[in-house]
């Protein structure tokens, strides 16, 4: 299977290596052979954001901040189904404690959030709404937690 041929990437490695230029190279040029883009970025503001200046939409790429709130809101909102009830729940301070204190929390949030853009599907055909999810993962050090959100597991 060629690069061009994966729907999901995910760009890691040692902080300060050019992670967030491969990232936007290998998404400039996703796009240029014609598929639909999804750029994710873990870090509101980040170096993706700067390289786009905040505007890649007519580049067939599409960024998108994963914020690991915003992530837990839309999924109380797609399971619950019940309006009055999602946005208390997760914006409650018993809610936010648990975010902060349980480990791997915020990562798998944001795995979900990354895997739910992977599968997502629209229009009559169903078709994938993004050919290539593309992610900027954090430095290794940071990235071994955020693997381990996902259920890596592992002891150190």
């Amino acid at each position: 299977m060629s690069l061009l041929e994966r729907r999901l990437i995910l760009v890691s490695g040692k902080g300060g290596v050019g992670k967030s230029t491969v990232t936007a190279a290998l998404a400039t040029l996703a796009a240029r052979a014609g598929l639909k883009v999804l750029l994710c970025e873990l870090e509101r503001g980040g170096r993706l954001e700067r390289i786009f200046n905040g505007d890649s939409s007519s580049k067939n790429i599409t960024l998108l901040y994963i914020d690991p709130e915003a992530a837990l809101e839309e999924y109380l909102k797609i399971y619950l189904k019940v309006k009055p009830l999602y946005k208390p729940i997760a914006q409650s301070p018993a809610m936010n404690y648990f975010l902060q204190a349980a480990p791997g929390f915020r990562e798998l949030l944001i795995i979900g959030k990354i895997w739910w853009e992977v599968q997502l599907k629209e229009g009559k055909a169903h078709k994938h709404k993004w050919d290539m999810v593309l992610v900027d993962a954090p430095a290794t050090g940071h990235g071994i937690s955020f693997g381990r959100g996902a259920g890596g597991g592992g002891n150190g």
